[in-house]
C-alpha cells in the first residue's frame, strides 16, 4: 500500500487507515501460482503471460464509473455474480505488490484505496 494514500486517508478522515497486510514476495508467488493454475496456465515462472491472460478476461461494465459518488464495489460484484470472500487480495501491478484487506473495509474506503 502506498504510504501517501494512508496519510491522505488519515488526514481527510481523522481516523486510522483500515487494517491490511502486504504479502511477501514468496506469498505473492504462491498467489500467482494459484491464479495461474485456476486459469489453466501452468506457467508460474512466466509472469507476463499470466498478467496478459488476466487482462484479456477483464470486463467493462457500461454505465458504471468508479469515479461516481454513488459507485459501490459490492453492487458491481453482485451484478457480475461474484460473492466476495471476507479477505480480498489486491494486486497492484504484476503480483509483486499484493495487499490483503477485509472486503468490508475495501468496499467502504474504495475511493481512498483505488485511485483512477
Amino acid at each position: 500500500m502506498e504510504e501517501f494514500k494512508i496519510e491522505l486517508y488519515q488526514n481527510e478522515n481523522n481516523q486510522r487507515f483500515p487494517n491490511y497486510s502486504s504479502l511477501s514476495s514468496i506469498e505473492s508467488q504462491l498467489v500467482q501460482d494459484k491464479i495461474s493454475n485456476k486459469i489453466g496456465l501452468n506457467v508460474s515462472k512466466d509472469l507476463l503471460l499470466v498478467v496478459k491472460t488476466l487482462s484479456t478476461m477483464q470486463k467493462c461494465i457500461e454505465d458504471y464509473n468508479a469515479k461516481d459518488e454513488s459507485f459501490s464495489l459490492l453492487n458491481i460484484l453482485k451484478l457480475l455474480g461474484v460473492t466476495p470472500e471476507e479477505r480480498v487480495y489486491i494486486n497492484w501491478y504484476r503480483f509483486d505488490e499484493i495487499d490483503v484487506f477485509n472486503f468490508k473495509d475495501l468496499a467502504k474506503c474504495f475511493d481512498d484505496i483505488w485511485f483512477s
